[in-house]
């Protein structure tokens, strides 16, 4: 299965990569966290149902699927032959919890 990649998730990545650069003061660090989270979301092209399903607080399927990796949280969309990854959220952040209801 392909694994493609959205400009937001590419850019939020970046943003990751810049943060942490900027906060521990080490590119060294900072590119550890972005290749490991790419590392385990290349799982997604052999175990494209790694993820859970998004479901609103209603318990309707969002059609969004989403990976956890420790506080960070990967969303995604699955088709016939491709895995899109669609974001880059932090489990911390209220931007997960509106995702949920958000319309598709």
């Amino acid at each position: 299965m392909r694994l493609a990649f959205t400009p937001e998730f590419r850019s939020r990545l970046d943003g990751l990569f810049e943060y942490i650069r900027d906060q521990s003061g080490s590119t060294t660090v900072a590119r550890r966290t972005v290749t490991g989270i790419l590392s385990r979301v290349s799982i997604l092209r052999s175990y494209p149902d790694a993820g859970m399903r998004l479901c609103r607080d209603d318990d309707t399927d969002t059609g969004v699927m989403i990976l956890i990796l420790g506080r960070y949280i990967v969303t995604y969309v699955r088709t016939k032959d491709t895995i899109l990854v669609t974001s880059l959220l932090d489990s911390r952040t209220e931007e997960f919890s509106e995702l949920r209801n958000k319309k598709q």
